[in-house]
């Protein structure tokens, strides 16, 4: 069987949103009280570690075998920790992060 390739740009293509990751876990986080936390501290962790990031790696080698999502999801997790959420509460704020970017 012929493997093919799919290339595309997520952000501004497949979805927009005005201030893009950051902004996104900024809303989710005012949304549901963390109102302390401003974008300024969110948008450090979003300048590395995603795929768009390390273009020149293969993605079967940065996912390290996990789909996108589930590298995305990881990645949105790590960065709600690094904010001082605890463990139990960035699970649970993290579930909101796909429907929450895809609705604007």
């Amino acid at each position: 069987m012929k493997k093919i390739n799919l290339i595309f740009d997520f952000d501004h293509t497949l979805a927009f949103r005005d201030g893009m990751w950051s902004a996104t876990i900024y809303d989710i986080l005012q949304e549901n009280g963390y109102k302390e936390i401003k974008k300024e501290l969110i948008e450090p962790f979003t300048k590395n570690g995603f795929p768009w990031h390390e273009y020149e790696i293969p993605h079967k080698y940065f996912f390290k075998n996990l789909s996108w999502w589930d590298y995305m999801e990881k990645k949105i997790e790590n960065i709600l920790l690094k904010l001082n959420i605890n463990e139990i509460k960035s699970k649970e704020l993290n579930k909101l992060f796909r429907k929450k970017i895809f609705k604007y």
